[in-house]
């Protein structure tokens, strides 16, 4: 019996830390997400062939927990789709109260043929922000020095 009581209060006092450890005040998340684009600019001329910037600005979030992550983007026909992705981690603990924005984060683009082209920014609410751009046909460098 002497033995016994040893034996038990040491297993009581595994099964209590295991019981401690298994218990989080916290939930932790971690993943990524769509961010909503307030704005873009494009630069004008755009000349097909030839990378441009489109430069996004918008609020990615309240705290510092929040980043961009990527762009994905796609040219079919004459539509340019662009989703931009933040990711999210607060496995550190407490996030820090900060602004994140885009803050006119780049996407180079090159457009492969002249022509009417829409922009659709997909927004996280199943909306999009669609600007429309003209791209120019692009001069060859013996035209350039001609002219």
């Amino acid at each position: 019996m002497k033995i016994y009581k040893p034996l038990i209060k040491l297993l009581s006092l595994i099964m209590f830390c295991s019981f401690l450890q298994s218990c989080h005040l916290d939930s932790y998340e971690a993943g990524t997400f769509l961010i909503k684009v307030d704005s873009i600019h494009v630069p004008d001329p755009i000349v097909s062939n030839t990378p441009f910037d489109i430069d996004f600005f918008g609020t990615i979030a309240g705290d510092g927990c929040h980043r961009f992550e990527y762009f994905q983007n796609s040219i079919i026909d004459n539509e340019i789709s662009i989703e931009a992705w933040g990711y999210f981690d607060n496995r550190a603990g407490a996030c820090p109260t900060v602004m994140v924005y885009l803050d006119g984060q780049k996407l180079s683009v090159t457009v492969p043929s002249p022509g009417i082209y829409t922009i659709i920014i997909n927004q996280p609410d199943n909306t999009s922000l669609v600007k429309q751009i003209t791209v120019g046909k692009a001069t060859s460098a013996k035209n350039r020095i001609m002219q």
